[in-house]
């Protein structure tokens, strides 16, 4: 956002529009063989990165069959297409209330969601290996990126990994 500032181009909207991860190259570049739950975690995270970066806009428009140069396969049947439609339904129509960086976990908060009566979540994740994480005052449940529900405690400690959850209140 600096360089853009600098640029003196900051009424003009940040959009994404190439978004990828393990690209194999021409030649001998090695292409990265990425999990299914890794390729979950990258796109969840990219969209919810987005939000908390201030990129209006996110379009993944590679939809590819196994076995192409891309790393994260999103085409239909695939984890990752799996996740492209939970993380869509958990954003769509909410409104981003800012994020908590306190390495190794990000917690971001939105508003205006119909996941629960207080219309309030918070997507969490970690930023390296698995983490503790007191589950705030109010939850009752966790959606993961595969879109299964699990009762929580509020007050409860919960570990997070790479691949984000949403946290309902």
């Amino acid at each position: 956002k600096q360089d853009i500032a600098a640029a003196g181009a900051t009424q003009f909207p940040i959009w994404d529009t190439e978004v990828n991860y393990g690209l194999a190259g021409p030649g001998a570049v090695p292409k990265a063989v990425l999990s299914d739950a890794t390729q979950q975690a990258y796109l969840a995270q990219t969209y919810l990165d987005s939000a908390r970066l201030g990129i209006e806009r996110t379009y993944w428009y590679a939809w590819a069959p196994p076995g192409d140069l891309l790393g994260v396969v999103t085409w239909p049947g695939s984890a990752a297409a799996k996740t492209f439609g939970v993380v869509g339904n958990w954003i769509v129509n909410g409104v981003y209330q800012g994020c908590t960086n306190q390495a190794p976990i990000v917690a971001c908060d939105y508003s205006g969601l119909p996941h629960s009566g207080s219309g309030r979540v918070k997507f969490v994740w970690s930023q390296s290996g698995p983490a503790a994480y007191a589950l705030p005052i109010g939850a009752s449940s966790v959606q993961d990126v595969n879109g299964t529900w699990t009762p929580v405690s509020a007050g409860g400690v919960i570990t997070v990994t790479q691949s984000p959850i949403m946290i309902v209140f």
